[in-house]
């Protein structure tokens, strides 16, 4: 039975509109896939840096500690380097607040005249701050390495560690490292130990020119390692 022009009209607009409806859908699909494909590498709040492992080292040795980060707007790697017997000490005390401290120099005042030792502050969540004054460690290290575009996927840094802070080589012994994105460290002379730490959530606050080390901008993920001198 033939169909009449308005039947044909009809079957026409409607395989007509079908046809922009699957087109729309798997336009929709492709923006679905581009998107799940390109935003982890595009906006990744867990971008990290990589650490190469770094081995036991004799004392007075000269130490290359490597890796790599995607991190793209990263220009240079921070490394510290603390014995893990002070590191161990710091993190019981911050975890007896909010996890977040920070090591300040002992002001002068007229009763303490030639101050010793540095005070550590911690954060608690009263909004009150302690204190616990600690010497100043002999075997630190502080110092930062650039970031090199190499043409791979992810960018490689390399620092070089020979002695500490005091100019002499590191005593044998265990060492904690924390290793993080020092793009925008501000080197602090009176300072040695300058950086604030979150220790609960692993995170670090590398010294800044911010009025507020705390700044959430400021916040830094942190790698950590163990470091063996003989």
């Amino acid at each position: 039975m033939k169909k009449s022009l308005r039947s044909i009209i009809s079957d026409s607009l409607q395989t007509k509109q079908q046809r922009i409806g699957r087109y729309y859908m798997l336009t929709a699909g492709l923006i679905l896939i581009a998107v799940l494909c390109v935003s982890p590498t595009m906006a990744d709040p867990n971008q990290t840096i990589t650490l190469n492992p770094i081995g036991d080292h004799t004392s007075g040795e000269k130490i290359n500690i490597t890796g790599t980060t995607p991190i793209e707007k990263c220009k240079q790697i921070g490394v510290e380097i603390i014995p893990k017997s002070l590191w161990d000490s710091v993190c019981t005390f911050a975890k007896e607040g909010t996890g977040r401290v920070v090591f300040n120099p002992v002001a002068i005042t007229a009763e303490n005249i030639h101050p010793t030792g540095i005070n550590l502050v911690r954060f608690n969540a009263d909004g009150t701050q302690s204190q616990q004054n600690f010497d100043i460690p002999k075997n630190h290290v502080l110092v930062t390495g650039p970031v090199v575009k190499n043409g791979q996927k992810d960018k490689t840094w390399n620092v070089v560690v020979e002695k500490g802070d005091d100019g002499k080589p590191l005593s044998p012994g265990t060492y904690h490292v924390n290793i993080w994105d020092a793009t925008n460290q501000k080197e602090n002379s009176d300072n040695p130990l300058p950086n604030g730490w979150d220790i609960a959530n692993q995170k670090i606050y590398p010294s800044t020119p911010r009025v507020n080390i705390w700044d959430p901008a400021n916040q830094k993920d942190v790698q950590y390692a163990d470091l063996i001198i003989k």
